[in-house]
C-alpha cells in the first residue's frame, strides 16, 4: 500500500486545496526524516520503473485493440484497457502520497535536507505530470478511448468525466505558473546540487529524473492546451480562472502555500493517540486484522469507500517468540534490532510502499479510525497465518493490485494470502476495472456478514472512530457491529457529532 492504500474503486471529487494544506502528512508527522526520504526514494524508483513499463504495455495493448476501426470495445478489450487505467491511477496515488509528505519542506532547517525534501516532491510531481501527458496524448488520437475514459464504469469503479478531470488539471495555467516557481527555486540551489551529485548516486538519479521530466512537461503543455480548447471551449475558463480548487496537479499541492503566502502546519495530528492505544491494546491478540483510515491524507480523500489500509497485528516481543515468529528466516535477521527496540504496544506486519515490513503499532495507527477483526483460529491455524504473513516480508508493494502474482504485494493481498481458506474463511475477489481484487471495505463486510448470520469465521472485536465533535468513540460487541454497518452504508463518523449514540440505537 502506499501509506494510505489505494483500494479499487471510483475516483471522487477532490477536496479544496486549502484544507489539504492545513493537514500535511509530512515532515513534522514522521519520526525520522532521513528514513522517510529513503523510503520515498525507493518508492519513487518503483513508480518510475513501473510507469515506464506500463507505458510500453499500454502501447502494445492499444495497438492490438481494434475498437477504433470497429467502433466499440469487446468485453475483453475493455478489461485490458481498464486494467491499464487502474494501474495508472494506482501509480498516480503513490506519487500524490510522496508529494504530500513534503508540503512543509520549507520548515526543514538543514539546507541539504530541505533541498532533498523539495527535490523528492518536485521529482514526483514532474513525473506525475509527464506520464499524465502521455496518457492524454494517447486518448487524443483515439476518440473512442476518450469517450470510454469519460464514461461511468459499469461496476461503479470510475466516475464519469475521469479523463476530462485529468485534462483540466494538466492544462491549468495556474499549475504552469507553479512549475516556473519551482524551477526558479531549483536553479537557486545549483551550488548545493552539484556537490550532492558528486557524492551521492541516489541524488544523481533524482536530479536526472527532474531534468528529463522538466523538458517533457514544458513541451507537452501547449499540445494539451490546444487539444483541450479544441474539444471544449468552456474549458478555457476553467484553465485560466478555476485551477486552484482541485488537487490533481501535484505541484499545486507542493507550491500553493508559497503562492498564497501560507505555510502548512508542521505536524499532522491524528485522533488515535497514546490514550486510545492504551484502551485498545488490551483488546488485541496476535493475528488480528486492523482496518485503518487517516483523515486529511490526500490519497485517503481520493479513494472510494471508507477503510483505506489493512494490517496484521503480531503482538509484542513475548508473543513473537512464543508463536515462533522470531525463528522465521525472514524475521530472524531482523529480530535482534526489533527486540532491542520493542515498542510499547507491539508490532504489525503491513504492505506499504515501498515494501512489506514490520512496523510498531503506533506507527501504523497514525490515523483517525481503526477496526479490529478477529478470525476464529486454533493455534495451528494461527501459526500458519503468521508464518504466511512473514513469508512476504521485503517484497515490493504492488501498485497494480494484481492478485495473480505474489512477487509484489498490496496490503489487502497480504490479508488475503494469509487468511483465505483457513478456518472456513473465504474472501470473494471483486472485479473492478478489469481486475479481480479485494479492498478493505470488502474485508469489513465479511466480518459484518458473519455477525448477521449468527456467527462465522470472523468477528468484529472493536471499532474506534473519530466523530464530528473530534471525540474518539471506542465501540465493542454489537455496538461496534452497528457502527460498522453504518459506515459501510455510507455514513462518515466525522459527519456525526455523537457517533457512539448513533451506533447504540
Amino acid at each position: 500500500m502506499t501509506r494510505s492504500d489505494p483500494s479499487p474503486g471510483q475516483e471522487i471529487p477532490h477536496a479544496p486545496l486549502a484544507r489539504m494544506l492545513r493537514n500535511p502528512v509530512s515532515i513534522g508527522g514522521h519520526p525520522d526524516l532521513h528514513k522517510m526520504l529513503a523510503e520515498d526514494l525507493e518508492s519513487l524508483r518503483l513508480i518510475v520503473d513501473g510507469l515506464r513499463r506500463l507505458e510500453t504495455k499500454a502501447m502494445e495493448t492499444l495497438s492490438a485493440v481494434d475498437a477504433c476501426n470497429r467502433g466499440y470495445f469487446t468485453p475483453a478489450e475493455e478489461d485490458s484497457v481498464m486494467r491499464l487505467v487502474f494501474a495508472f491511477r494506482s501509480y498516480r496515488l503513490g506519487l500524490y502520497e510522496i508529494i504530500q509528505h513534503y508540503l512543509a519542506y520549507e520548515q526543514v532547517a538543514d539546507a541539504e535536507l530541505r533541498l532533498r525534501a523539495f527535490s523528492t516532491g518536485y521529482a514526483a510531481a514532474l513525473f506525475l505530470y509527464g506520464k499524465s501527458f502521455t496518457m492524454l496524448h494517447v486518448a487524443e488520437t483515439r476518440p473512442i478511448l476518450r469517450r470510454k475514459l469519460n464514461e461511468e464504469n459499469r461496476d461503479g469503479a470510475m466516475s464519469a468525466g475521469f479523463l476530462d478531470e485529468v485534462v483540466d488539471s494538466y492544462s491549468s495555467v495556474f499549475h504552469q505558473r507553479l512549475l516556473r516557481r519551482a524551477q526558479r527555486f531549483w536553479h537557486s540551489q545549483r551550488t548545493l546540487m552539484h556537490s550532492l551529485r558528486a557524492s551521492d548516486p541516489d541524488w544523481r538519479w533524482l536530479s536526472t529524473v527532474i531534468r528529463r521530466q522538466r523538458g517533457i512537461v514544458r513541451r507537452a503543455f501547449k499540445r494539451v492546451v490546444h487539444w483541450r480548447i479544441r474539444h471544449d471551449w468552456k474549458a478555457l475558463w476553467r484553465m485560466v480562472f478555476k485551477p486552484i480548487g482541485t488537487m490533481s496537479g501535484g505541484l499545486g499541492m507542493l507550491f500553493a502555500g508559497r503562492v498564497a503566502r501560507k505555510r502548512p502546519s508542521n505536524k499532522a495530528v491524528h485522533a488515535i493517540d497514546a490514550a486510545l492505544l492504551n484502551q485498545l491494546s488490551p483488546l488485541l491478540q496476535p493475528g488480528d486484522i486492523l482496518l485503518i483510515r487517516a483523515e486529511g491524507k490526500l490519497t485517503t480523500s481520493l479513494l472510494p469507500g471508507f477503510w483505506a489500509h489493512a494490517a496484521i497485528y503480531v503482538g509484542g516481543a513475548g508473543d513473537v517468540e512464543r508463536l515462533g515468529m522470531s525463528a522465521h528466516p525472514l524475521v530472524k535477521t531482523r529480530w535482534p534490532a526489533l527486540r532491542d527496540n520493542e515498542p510499547q504496544w507491539g508490532w504489525v506486519i503491513e504492505a506499504v510502499s515501498p515494501k512489506v515490513t514490520i512496523h510498531p503499532l503506533d506507527y501504523s495507527l497514525r490515523a483517525d479510525h481503526v477496526a479490529v477483526l478477529r478470525a476464529q483460529l486454533d493455534s495451528v491455524e494461527l501459526h500458519a497465518v503468521l508464518d504466511e504473513a512473514c513469508s512476504h516480508l521485503g517484497k515490493p508493494y504492488d501498485f497494480k493490485f494484481d492478485f495473480n502474482i505474489s512477487s509484489r504485494i498490496v496490503c489487502t493481498e497480504l490479508i488475503y494470502r494469509a487468511f483465505h481458506g483457513r478456518a472456513k474463511i473465504t474472501f470473494d475477489l471483486v472485479k473492478r476495472l478489469g481486475r479481480y481484487s479485494l479492498c478493505s471495505d470488502d474485508i469489513a463486510r465479511q466480518a459484518t456478514r458473519a455477525h448477521e448470520g449468527g456467527g462465522g469465521p470472523m468477528e468484529l472485536v472493536a471499532l474506534a472512530v473519530r466523530d464530528g465533535a473530534s471525540r474518539m468513540n471506542l465501540l465493542e460487541s454489537v455496538h461496534a457491529v452497528r457502527g460498522m454497518e453504518l459506515i459501510l452504508d455510507g455514513l462518515r463518523p466525522t459527519a456525526v457529532r455523537d457517533f457512539a449514540r448513533r451506533a447504540s440505537r
